[in-house]
């Protein structure tokens, strides 16, 4: 589903005193299935969307073998559907009974009040019911300025803690809880901050927000009862916390980061924090569209190339909406994978206002956003733009690759001699950009850990998509995977992956595959040799 939300629901059908039957339902938001399609649904092979396009389902298996199980057990299955409405897919089974475990003791949060701050409307609701189940007094608010209202209210109820959303549009779970630590009226407020897998905070950022626990989405009641009764244990901390401090001389700004790369999207949140701004993440075009507003950003952070609409178009629609509301034009600043000429006419023709390449250092990200706030246009100056320094061999801070014996040998072969798939040579330089990796993480050792950990995830994922392309020859395959690889790869600092995905890259945009097996090898060659490397450097680090 492309908006909205899966949620999974369980209900008692009936019961006797050793059995109960239950029934399961998975709701979506999506695409919806047609009656005619519904018949067939639950038959081997057989797909919803069955385009040579398609963008939603598998194998066509799954729910058949679904089927065969759920009526092995003495169940029914089904779906209620309708076409661009969702669907309902639901099973029953009955159960027997289990000897009943040990209830938490509700008594632990009875007359707790709770205030839940989220977005999603589905997310308030799950939570308000079950701190509801324990005894805890309840309120929901949507977004930072309606809990921020109903903490700041004299005559409403005084709330012990605060569970909120990490990533809300425009104002933040961290940015909140900055304000909320700086009112002496609420700054005792226990938090409680949630988070999405790979963006959890480290104790330190923790303790510098002021924040008393923070929990990774989804939440199991468990953790959350444990979490909520740890937190009403704990001393009372009424010093205000300040959290990121913006550097010397820089005021804070509302930043929108569009960019659908999930590494690079970590690293430039972080980068934005460290630097005392506010990151509201759009992961495409489309999304950029539905949050901007004129006046809401003090700048946007434009990715160039994203699914859905690309950064081009979408800075197109929003000078479209622009001046169509008489409105003062965003400040755009693109981000580019390398920076060309043929970048500088792209930025221009598309009305943008500034452009970084990528990897993006601190102090430049800090430069085009004080451009940004002074609304300086640096690329419409007619100085073509610097190529990229090439990379040294013993450049400080880099973990340098031993040449293999045969390297030598091997890079001089005649083309030919490279078909082999085996035929990989040792990368030219460093594996890995060690103060690039740190810098991305915090210097820290959590954030190193799940920045690495999503890299290598993300790069067996589009690494696997590069060799189906390849197989496929499909050259706007190639191109798409290789381009996503190589952002993810400069934005934290994995240098052996950048020059063989830069070919891939350029193959496929001049539509050219002759040897892209062959340099796709050297990719994957080059992959393992940089996971070994930082495998070491870890140890290294934790020894």
């Amino acid at each position: 589903t492309e908006h909205g939300e899966v949620i999974l629901r369980v209900f008692k059908v009936g019961e006797t005193d050793t059995h109960a039957e239950l029934r399961f339902e998975v709701v979506d938001t999506g695409i919806g299935i047609t009656e005619e399609v519904q018949g067939q649904l639950f038959q081997a092979f057989c797909q919803a969307d069955g385009s040579t396009t398609r963008k939603y389902g598998g194998t066509g298996l799954g729910l058949a073998i679904s089927k065969e199980l759920v009526e092995m057990m003495g169940g029914k299955i089904g779906v209620d559907s309708a076409l661009d409405k969702g669907s309902t897919f639901w099973f029953t089974v009955n159960l027997e009974k289990q000897p009943r475990a040990r209830a938490q003791d509700r008594r632990e949060l009875a007359g707790m009040n709770v205030l839940i701050v989220d977005d999603n409307a589905t997310n308030r609701n799950i939570l308000d019911q079950q701190l509801k189940s324990w005894g805890v007094k309840s309120s929901t608010a949507a977004n930072a300025q309606a809990a921020l209202e109903k903490l700041q209210d004299n005559k409403g109820p005084a709330y012990d803690l605060v569970l909120l959303d990490m990533q809300m549009p425009g104002m933040d779970g961290i940015a909140l809880t900055e304000v909320i630590k700086a009112d002496p009226a609420i700054a005792a407020t226990r938090l409680v901050i949630l988070t999405s897998l790979g963006q959890a905070l480290s104790d330190e950022q923790l303790k510098e927000a002021g924040i008393d626990a923070c929990l990774v989405k989804p939440v199991k009641q468990s953790r959350l009862f444990q979490c909520l009764t740890g937190c009403r244990a704990l001393p009372i901390v009424r010093k205000p916390a300040r959290v990121f401090e913006p550097a010397v001389g820089d005021a804070k700004m509302n930043i929108l980061l569009a960019e659908d790369n999930k590494v690079n999207q970590k690293v430039a949140v972080a980068q934005l924090r460290r630097l005392g701004h506010t990151p509201t993440l759009a992961s495409n075009g489309l999304e950029v569209i539905e949050q901007f507003k004129p006046g809401r950003f003090d700048a946007i952070l434009m990715d160039c190339q994203m699914p859905e609409m690309d950064g081009y178009e979408a800075t197109k629609q929003i000078r479209i909406r622009e001046k169509h509301l008489g409105a003062k034009p965003a400040y755009i600043i693109a981000l580019t994978a390398h920076a060309m000429e043929g970048d500088r006419e792209k930025c221009l023709a598309a009305q943008m206002d500034d452009y970084l390449s990528k990897p993006v250092r601190d102090a430049d990200l800090q430069s085009a956003l004080t451009r940004a706030k002074a609304r300086k246009n640096p690329i419409a100056a007619p100085a073509p733009v610097a190529p990229a320094p090439k990379p040294q061999a013993e450049a400080p801070g880099l973990i340098q690759m031993p040449a293999m014996a045969d390297s030598e040998s091997q890079a001089e072969a005649p083309a030919e001699a490279l078909v082999p798939a085996v035929a990989v040579v040792a990368p030219e330089g460093p594996l890995v950009d060690v103060e690039m990796l740190e810098a991305a993480a915090n210097e820290d050792p959590e954030q190193r850990r799940e920045l690495v950990e999503l890299y290598f995830a993300q790069a067996k994922d589009l690494m696997n998509g590069l060799h189906g392309a390849i197989t496929k020859n499909s050259p706007k395959d190639v191109d798409h995977f290789a381009h996503k690889l190589v952002g993810a790869s400069l934005a934290c600092g994995m240098s052996a992956m950048v020059l063989p995905l830069r070919q891939l890259e350029k193959m496929g945009k001049e539509g050219k595959l002759t040897g892209a097996d062959q340099v796709f090898a050297q990719a994957n060659h080059n992959l393992e040799l940089t996971r070994e490397r930082v495998d070491s450097y870890v140890q290294e680090r934790a020894g």
